[in-house]
């Protein structure tokens, strides 16, 4: 519910107002272990959205549950969780970016293209390039859903590629 409820406003483009932001944030840190993928992809994306990173402890809590769920997220997931950090401006801690990139890895067959686009931009606005494996299995994505990408897709995936000093 909790996540839910960050996604709305984060869909209407309204933020709430501060007491609701800091119960919002105090009911997801709390609910955050026993989070599906789908809900701590969301409220990552959500927090992301509004435009402010929530606090450490949260953030905290959320990563926990990003290193937790990671092995279970669909492509869409993984790149919302991927885009929620380089959109607050850092990537999650090791261990957690292990565990998403590994993810990336096994679901890069069967994401459409704005997941690829998006999870090669997170990876270039890290400043870091995924382990080989995972760059050649985003590789493989970005041929097969080429034709599909749109204009943004493929500006985001020329760009990565040329921040990551990559050639595509």
């Amino acid at each position: 519910d909790v996540a839910n409820t960050l996604w709305s406003y984060a869909t209407f483009g309204a933020s709430p107002g501060r007491a609701t932001y800091e119960a919002l944030e105090a009911a997801a840190e709390r609910t955050s272990s026993s989070m599906k993928p789908q809900n701590v992809a969301n409220a990552l994306w959500s927090y992301a959205t509004l435009g402010e990173a929530p606090a450490r402890a949260t953030l905290g809590a959320l990563e926990a549950a990003a290193k937790r769920t990671a092995r279970s997220m669909k492509p869409q997931e993984l790149a919302n969780a991927l885009w929620s950090y380089a959109t607050f401006g850092a990537p999650p801690g090791q261990a957690t970016l292990k565990a998403l990139e590994a993810a990336v890895a096994r679901t890069a067959q069967s994401a459409d293209a704005q997941a690829v686009a998006n999870e090669l931009w997170s990876y270039a606005t890290f400043g870091e390039a995924p382990a080989r494996a995972t760059l050649e299995a985003l590789e493989a994505a970005v041929v097969r859903t080429a034709r599909s990408m749109n204009a943004q897709d493929v500006a985001n995936t020329l760009w990565s590629y040329a921040t990551l000093g990559e050639a595509p």
